[in-house]
């Protein structure tokens, strides 16, 4: 539905009576939406899928079609990937436990990623046998993953505690440590922030859960806390000592001490979400050619290069569904004064934001070529070129050089 409620233009996009489905997840482009479906299954009667379908309902996609539970989808905001918990046997048996390691280690519910199109599923955490991993949610630079644990291995249950791991599964991490509950976690838009549910001071019986904030580390382990790290005895792999060394994991990251934020009093706050950052409205421009603008002397075997201000539509199979956006339509080649363009390869360099125009032969010598970036490019976020903004409508870039006699 639109954001403004006053539309009332709630619409079914899957329209499945028989069917619960929960967790939708915006895709960073806004053109598809992943979520979880419950579908019948060959070990349980009933089990969760994680399912991607277009914006308006249409093509709807399992991407987990295996006899295991899967849930909590979120999309990474570089578009790339798909994080979620899912139930999986561990991997290999921990060091310290490999003598009574059974011959089929039992499944937990571990954090894994995906490709979008349910490709490449690597699990992250949970190797050890006696955790639940859940509740992904990405840092806004898609490096890290924050979820929450509980670890079981003193009988259920410990209390859940707030973790996070690179996107590659390294240095999974303790964040809280606390004995209260620690759930719900979610990383602010701008990064600096990790927001969450606790009990942690509640006086009632039961504990009673309200909204917190801590700095969110900037590096996993936070660089500071190295000497404190100790192996935790619940889970096998690293966390940090101490019984609540969430404040000074936080104030690791910053240069004063930054204490944690009770944002709620009311007990009974959970599960928080950050509003988004603002839309990207802002159109892409050239800021720099090879040649430049009314060279001369040039070689005739020059590759014609524009660098832009921003990142570009330029994919393949381009993360809102559309094809590539540079080139040989949008970036051409032609003589001065006339319209036919030449011949040329045209690639595209995600690192440094520049397209170039490989001419499939010499240019000729003594001639004035023109070229032209049109406004059909289009950044990630689908705003098309326009090299000045100030002028109504569109504005193309195009500029002239001169090959050497």
């Amino acid at each position: 539905m639109d954001a403004d409620p006053s539309t009332d233009d709630a619409t079914s996009l899957t329209n499945t009576p028989n069917s619960l489905e929960y967790q939708p997840s915006w895709a960073p482009s806004g053109a598809q939406l992943v979520f979880v479906r419950e579908v019948w299954g060959q070990v349980i009667s009933e089990q969760s899928d994680i399912f991607v379908m277009d914006a308006n309902g249409q093509n709807a996609t399992n991407l987990t079609q295996t006899d295991a539970n899967e849930h909590a989808p979120d999309w990474s905001p570089d578009g790339t990937k798909i994080a979620f918990a899912g139930v999986r046997k561990a991997t290999a048996c921990p060091t310290a436990t490999a003598t009574a390691c059974p011959e089929q280690p039992t499944a937990a519910w571990k954090i894994l990623t995906m490709d979008s199109d349910g490709q490449n599923e690597a699990i992250l955490t949970g190797d050890e046998f006696h955790a639940f991993d859940d509740a992904p949610d990405w840092s806004p630079d898609s490096t890290k993953i924050v979820f929450m644990k509980e670890s079981q291995a003193q009988g259920c249950c410990d209390p859940w505690e707030i973790w996070a791991v690179n996107r590659d599964g390294s240095e999974d991490t303790n964040l809280t440590n606390h004995p209260a509950n620690d759930t719900s976690p979610s990383w602010s838009p701008d990064g600096s922030e990790i927001t969450f549910s606790s009990d942690r001071d509640s006086t009632e019986n039961p504990a009673q859960p309200d909204i917190y904030a801590m700095a969110a580390p900037t590096t996993l382990p936070p660089a500071s806390e190295t000497a404190s790290f100790t192996t935790n005895q619940h889970s096998g792999v690293m966390g940090l000592a101490g019984s609540d060394v969430l404040l000074r994991a936080a104030s690791a990251q910053t240069t004063s001490q930054t204490a944690l934020r009770r944002l709620t009093t009311d007990g009974l706050s959970t599960d928080p979400d950050w509003a988004d950052t603002t839309a990207d409205t802002t159109p892409p421009k050239v800021k720099s050619t090879s040649p430049a603008s009314n060279a001369t002397m040039i070689d005739p075997g020059v590759n014609v290069t524009a660098a832009f201000s921003e990142a570009m539509d330029a994919s393949p199979t381009a993360t809102d569904g559309d094809p590539s956006t540079i080139t040989g339509t949008t970036f051409k080649l032609m003589k001065a004064g006339t319209t036919t363009a030449i011949g040329a390869v045209v690639s595209y360099n995600a690192t440094s934001n520049k397209v170039t125009l490989n001419p499939n032969a010499n240019l000729q010598l003594g001639t004035k070529y023109k070229a032209v970036v049109t406004t059909g490019a289009q950044d990630l976020a689908g705003n098309r070129l326009d090299q000045n903004p100030t002028t109504a409508g569109l504005q193309q870039k195009a500029w002239t050089f001169t090959i050497r006699n």
